[in-house]
């Protein structure tokens, strides 16, 4: 059984789970790059949606040139972002016809948008992905292929990733610390921070002053739900609890 998802699963997934990233296009005034966060709708195959006004910055560069690239990293504002998953989705936007599924779609995902997205001056404007850089802040990070993120399946706790980590951190120093020691051999770390969960295990960094280490915590069988989960952590809790009593 894998201990982890595929990076394009991963990619995929998080791209699919979220709303919200950083639009770049290149200025026709020296072509540097200009970069401003943007709400968009994420599409089944991995491309996103925005929409752009004809008065905005980017809806004018790019009709100068179509390259662009989404940045989409949940974690940017918080203090310790860096071991964070995030992903940067490059390629060529351009505007799309009018489509009332397509904005139905979008006020489903941004409600507020019910407020202006009929406005004739929007347009919605479609990134055709044709790279994907992806770093899943664990050591791992690379170019994807294309095709292989299109095509990749999504995680089933994608949805969910972010209330398990927050759910993870909450069990405590102590909890932490037992299954990195149990299961990782850790016994120097003080903090603990879960980064990132999928249907195989978990992503747990370890830190105590300087020293910093990243561990992948499995599961003994894939997981599909909120319910697996909470199952699967208590199997490894009193694993490890059962670990530490025989050492004694």
């Amino acid at each position: 059984m894998p201990i982890k998802i595929t990076l394009p699963e991963a990619a995929k997934t998080l791209v699919l789970n979220q709303s919200h990233g950083v639009l770049s296009t290149l200025s026709t005034d020296g072509g540097f790059p200009y970069g401003s966060v943007v709400d968009y709708l994420p599409l089944s195959a991995g491309d996103v949606v925005v929409i752009l006004s004809e008065l905005a910055e980017h809806f004018r560069y790019l009709k100068a040139n179509p390259k662009a690239s989404v940045l989409i990293a949940p974690q940017l504002v918080e203090e310790d972002s860096v071991p964070q998953p995030r992903v940067t989705l490059l390629g060529e936007a351009a505007p799309l016809p009018p489509s009332d599924s397509l904005r139905a779609a979008f006020v489903d995902r941004h409600p507020e948008a019910a407020s202006y997205i009929e406005m004739e001056h929007l347009h919605m404007v479609q990134l055709d992905v044709q790279a994907v850089r992806y770093v899943a802040g664990m050591g791992r990070t690379g170019w994807l292929d294309p095709v292989q993120y299109r095509e990749a399946d999504i995680d089933p706790l994608g949805a969910d990733s972010g209330w398990l980590c927050n759910s993870l951190n909450q069990a405590g120093t102590r909890t932490l610390h037992a299954l990195a020691s149990a299961f990782a051999g850790i016994e120097w770390a003080s903090q603990f921070q879960v980064v990132a969960v999928d249907r195989y295990g978990f992503d747990l960094v370890c830190v105590h002053g300087p020293r910093r280490r990243a561990v992948r915590l499995p599961f003994s069988e894939p997981v599909a739900d909120r319910d697996q989960f909470d199952r699967a952590i208590k199997h490894l809790i009193h694993r490890a609890s059962g670990n530490r009593a025989a050492a004694q």
